[in-house]
């Protein structure tokens, strides 16, 4: 009739940070977590005047259980079409939801079927104050039933000017009209996401267990624009990321369900930080994670950036001054051609390459035989050039 695991995942906790042995798998709750309730419909079972219902759990070596339960009897609904938003997971400011909050990108959201009719089609109205979006759901939700459903990004403007309100409203319930408008709308509260400039550099150290790691940076479509796994263990590895604006979600995951740093293994400590292009330091985070860092942002290439760009391209490189070894690193909107070429102070070039049909790259670049000075590297992309002056000591 009905089953279920008892043993709930506990490393994604959506209440997060926390301390002690969080991120052990617990029989049926998590600590600081909503308890699993399970809600099992037995009308169809019911065939006479009274019914027997037979309930157990396996058996558990590390253990036994208490079991109980509750018998609801209802009427009929008292709407045939009665759609409600029952949460709102991001944005939202709520301590509950922080482990996917604040969001620079999409927002998730929890809705219930709570009319006697089936609900197959609704819209979705969201976003900040002073903005709205349609997000057109289809599906089938019986009589109860929830589902949770991702819409599209948010506008960055939107989200800055919102006043840290945002307000999800339903409406047109399979075409037609809600019969209880009491619970078509949710508010909530967010904070602002923070803001990088156009590239950050991410220093990950691994600890014992590096094949538990890596990391991803998508795009507000949900695409794959960075990433990186393969490590080695005790090992610092440093990633220079450009990208042109837009708002990123970047992803630290670890399939030990441990993190990179536990108090109650041996698996010795990691880290995970954000660097700017001067080396300052914009970002820590909390090693014991459990399965998963989320962090979202907006990136903006015009943060501290006085070169010649726009929003279509932008490019760095790190560091600088150097010893004649750098890294350049760039982010175009499009995929197109990219040719980088380094010119000495006279004119001449003494270095180029082209790259064919990238998005984001980035290349090392050897200068070792050229004398102390300052140079001119030139990108050029889809008829466009841009320049960054550097220097070789």
């Amino acid at each position: 009739m009905y089953d279920w695991q008892i043993i709930e995942e506990c490393s994604d906790n959506p209440l997060y940070p926390q301390g002690g042995t969080w991120i052990y798998d617990r029989a049926g709750w998590c600590p600081g977590a909503k308890v699993s309730e399970h809600d099992i419909e037995v009308t169809s079972f019911i065939t006479a005047d009274t019914a027997i219902f037979d309930y157990n759990s396996d058996p558990d070596e590390y253990g036994s259980y208490v079991l109980e339960m509750q018998l609801f009897s209802y009427g009929d609904p008292n709407f045939s079409l009665d759609a409600a938003v029952d949460e709102v997971i991001a944005p939202n400011n709520d301590k509950i939801y922080k482990r996917f909050n604040p969001t620079a990108t999409h927002p998730i959201v929890v809705i219930q079927n709570r009319g006697g009719d089936t609900l197959y089609n609704i819209d979705i109205n969201y976003g900040p104050e002073g903005s709205s979006q349609t997000h057109s759901w289809t599906g089938m939700l019986p009589f109860m039933e929830k589902e949770q459903v991702t819409l599209n990004a948010l506008e960055w403007t939107d989200i800055v000017e919102g006043n840290g309100k945002f307000k999800v409203e339903l409406s047109n319930p399979n075409g037609s009209t809600d019969e209880n408008t009491m619970n078509d709308s949710y508010l909530t509260s967010y904070d602002l996401p923070p803001v990088y400039p156009g590239t950050i550099v991410v220093h990950f150290k691994t600890n014992k267990m590096p094949e538990q790691n890596y990391y991803q940076v998508f795009d507000d479509a949900g695409e794959v624009v960075f990433e990186r796994g393969g490590f080695e263990a005790q090992t610092v590895y440093i990633d220079t990321v450009t990208l042109i604006n837009g708002s990123y979600d970047f992803y630290l995951w670890d399939s030990g369900d441990n993190g990179i740093s536990f108090w109650a293994n041996s698996e010795a400590s990691g880290y995970l930080k954000f660097y700017d292009m001067e080396e300052n330091p914009v970002k820590t985070f909390i090693s014991d994670f459990g399965d998963r860092v989320h962090h979202s942002f907006f990136m903006d290439m015009y943060l501290g950036n006085d070169s010649d760009i726009d929003g279509s391209l932008t490019f760095d490189l790190l560091p600088n001054p150097s010893n004649g070894k750098f890294t350049i690193s760039y982010a175009i909107k499009e995929k197109a051609p990219v040719k980088m070429s380094i010119y000495n102070t006279s004119g001449q070039k003494i270095w180029s390459v082209t790259r064919e049909g990238t998005k984001q790259g980035k290349i090392l670049v050897n200068l070792n035989n050229a004398p102390p000075g300052m140079y001119t590297c030139i990108l050029e992309s889809a008829g466009k050039n841009f320049s960054k002056k550097f220097v070789v000591k």
